[in-house]
């Protein structure tokens, strides 16, 4: 990623790994060692399909990993700030999103098909 997307391509954004639970990945790698691959390759995002407790057993591997000069703590702040960028940018935040009134939105649309039908 480092060398072709980032310094031939000069891709400035966000970069994302697919799902590094996929059988791929698996057959080859441990999760930890896929992790830190990943980041060290310049992803500023880690899809990881599994459930929360393993999720803090992941960060807490990062920490670790930090602290023992395996991954450098200047990428993870190069990624936080670009991911902060890119939420300000579209103007996304960390809010609750409140529930969605489906009866409302099948109205609204059998009145569309109605204006539409006559």
């Amino acid at each position: 990623i480092q060398k072709y997307l980032i310094q031939k391509y000069n891709y400035k954004g966000l970069i994302i790994t697919d799902d590094l639970k996929m059988l791929a990945i698996k057959l080859r790698y441990t999760q930890k060692k896929a992790v830190k691959l990943a980041i060290n390759a310049g992803n500023n995002m880690i899809i990881l399909g599994c459930k929360y407790k393993q999720i803090i057993k992941v960060i807490e591997n990062i920490s670790s990993e930090i602290k023992n000069g395996k991954i450098d703590i200047d990428n993870i702040n190069k990624s936080v700030n670009k991911i902060i960028e890119i939420k300000n940018k579209y103007n996304v935040n960390d809010n609750k999103i409140t529930g969605v009134n489906i009866e409302e939105i099948n109205k609204e649309i059998e009145e569309l098909n109605n204006k539409i039908s006559n």
